[in-house]
């Protein structure tokens, strides 16, 4: 597929093919940057995936939201949050379900 690429400058329309090497300079400089611009999209993008399937531990969950774990535990039965299923002692949390809390239990949107 052949794109026509066109350069508007001061309501003018510039076909980049008929500019010659300026042209081309023109090209690459828009094709680098888009590529950049979508890298740096990308990127953040993975992290934000990345982050939001990690876990948080109870200790960890306690210190984020300043409570203590009984508080915690008063949470889990009230249906705020619940663990993941893990086979040691430490309680697991999904992130994304504490960033779910935080944004939708009334007493997390009130602290910030």
């Amino acid at each position: 597929m052949h794109y026509k690429f066109l350069l508007v400058m001061n309501n003018t329309i510039f076909e980049l093919e008929n500019l010659g090497s300026l042209g081309e300079i023109i090209k690459k400089c828009v094709e680098s940057t888009t590529k950049r611009v979508f890298a740096e999209m990308f990127e953040d993008y993975e992290n934000n995936r990345k982050f939001e399937h990690s876990t948080i531990s109870s200790d960890i969950l306690c210190d984020r939201w300043g409570i203590c774990k009984n508080t915690l535990r008063n949470y889990e039965k009230d249906g705020v949050i619940t663990p993941l299923p893990t086979c040691g002692k430490t309680k697991m949390y999904s992130m994304n379900d504490v960033l779910e809390v935080e944004m939708n239990n009334p007493y997390f949107k009130n602290r910030a």
